[in-house]
């Protein structure tokens, strides 16, 4: 157990350092969001898609008594589950959004690509862990 919860916290911190990237890229005006509903159409659809097939991997490991994606899911699977019904909610929030641009905006943005960020490595742990058959 203690290598899961070592695997969450090296995602948090890579997550959260590529949030800042991102802010400060934004900010400086290095990248732009030119087109913003595609960007969060995007990631609602990846946010979607990824619990979904996190809902029916845990539905048929649970029918076939599959213990080993259980015990992998206890790992980091909590994380990639928030993250992914976060960055849904916070991409309708910022369909919303008229003027897409401003500090409150790219914070925002940054928040979505930390979310986006720890729910695919969310979902690369819970493979490797999956795989390993443990931690």
């Amino acid at each position: 157990m203690q290598g899961c919860s070592r695997c969450c916290y090296i995602l948090i911190a890579v997550s959260m350092l590529l949030g800042f990237i991102v802010y400060i890229l934004l900010s400086n005006a290095v990248i732009a969001v030119t087109n913003p509903i595609v960007l969060f159409l995007t990631l609602i659809a990846v946010g979607t898609f990824s619990l979904l097939s996190i809902f029916l991997n845990a539905v048929i490991a649970d029918r076939l008594g599959n213990l080993n994606f259980l015990n992998a899911y206890s790992g980091c699977g909590n994380a990639t589950v928030f993250s992914g019904v976060a960055l849904i909610i916070l991409s309708f929030v910022l369909l919303l959004v008229i003027v897409p641009t401003g500090i409150v905006f790219f914070v925002f943005v940054a928040i979505a690509f930390f979310l986006l960020s720890l729910l695919l490595g969310g979902i690369g742990c819970l493979l490797r862990a999956f795989l390993r058959r443990g931690c």
